[in-house]
């Protein structure tokens, strides 16, 4: 069997910086999909920080999400999905899973006639989270949710509020210390 030496060279020396590397932009679903297809791939990297997610391609979000939790370092995040997103309760469930996470921005769509769906939180314990962005329609509902499991939030902007359909809602005051 031939060895091919440099070929070994380049694959050692790509693992050795993959330890390093704190910073990560991924704009390829392709790239997304081969990175978050295994767990082995994903446990390369160790030292990552900052994750950005641009443009990416809902269909795969259920596969990286899964996978976040071993990035034991990540403390900021971002997902820019070119597409709707079918149950954002997923999405705010896993990230609100991580436990070093600081910074997160979720910029996605849901259709326009759709009512958001109420994310509940409350099985979640406390989250480090700090700055919250959220670029779409959020429900009303879910923003006491996001108070109580977030108590170090400083800054939170959600691009649309939307009302609760349930006329009768009694809501207890928010209280921000």
């Amino acid at each position: 069997k031939f060895f091919n030496s440099n070929k070994y060279y380049n694959n050692v020396k790509i693992k050795f910086y993959l330890y390093r590397l704190n910073y990560l932009r991924l704009s390829n679903p392709f790239i997304v999909n081969i990175i978050f297809s295994l767990i082995c791939i994903i446990c390369d990297y160790i030292q990552l920080e900052t994750l950005i997610f641009d443009n990416i391609d809902s269909k795969y979000l259920n596969n990286i999400l899964k996978h976040l939790v071993y990035l034991p370092k990540l403390h900021s995040l971002v997902f820019s999905l070119v597409d709707y997103v079918q149950d954002p309760n997923i999405l705010f469930h896993h990230i609100f899973r991580l436990s070093k996470l600081k910074y997160c921005k979720i910029i996605y769509q849901t259709k326009y006639d759709q009512q958001p769906i109420a994310i509940y939180l409350t099985e979640f314990t406390i989250n480090p989270i700090e700055y919250l962005v959220i670029n779409n329609r959020f429900s009303i509902d879910s923003l006491s949710d996001i108070f109580l499991c977030l108590p170090k939030l400083r800054y939170l902007s959600i691009d649309c509020l939307v009302g609760s359909t349930d006329l009768d809602i009694d809501q207890d005051p928010i209280a921000l210390e």
